[in-house]
């Protein structure tokens, strides 16, 4: 059969028939179609699962046991730097307490020292009154001296310039 007798015998069928073998070939070719896609999916994936390397954690345990290392690493260093810091607070807090004694044996002395200077102004004061009163009884005595010589002197010379007393 040549392509010129399909052709003619294709022409010669009727309507329904050619609705029927279009439907037919548009049907098995989609059929035949989703069979090969479905076929080529198939094996694909088949050839993934013969290819899936079996679950492999060990680059998660090396990176875990790093981390875990370095977190240890870490706590240790923080540790020691926790204990130093301890130690620079205790040797304040003594530091500290030891300041505040010495404040108040300061503060103590301070106020003895305050007590005997309040004593010796006191003292002082009394002293310069005294001193004062005994000046001023002084200063009478010699000023009542020296009026008594000057009435004397007054009179000697009187006497002397004048001995008649005119």
């Amino acid at each position: 059969m040549s392509l010129e007798e399909i052709k003619e015998s294709y022409s010669n069928l009727s309507s329904t028939v050619k609705l029927i073998l279009t439907l037919i070939i548009g049907g098995g070719g989609s059929l035949i179609y989703l069979g090969v896609t479905y076929f080529n999916d198939s094996k694909a994936s088949i050839d993934f699962v013969k290819d899936f390397k079996p679950y492999d954690d060990s680059e998660i345990k090396k990176l875990l046991n790093q981390t875990n290392t370095e977190i240890l690493t870490r706590n240790a260093a923080l540790e020691q730097e926790n204990a130093r810091l301890r130690s620079e607070v205790g040797a304040a807090q003594s530091a500290l307490v030891q300041a505040s004694s010495q404040l108040a044996r300061v503060q103590e002395k301070a106020s003895e020292a305050a007590v005997a200077s309040t004593e010796a102004k006191t003292i002082a004061l009394g002293t310069q009154r005294e001193t004062q009163a005994m000046l001023s009884s002084i200063r009478e005595e010699i000023k009542t001296t020296k009026e008594g010589l000057e009435a004397r002197m007054k009179a000697l010379q009187k006497a002397t310039v004048n001995p008649l007393g005119n």
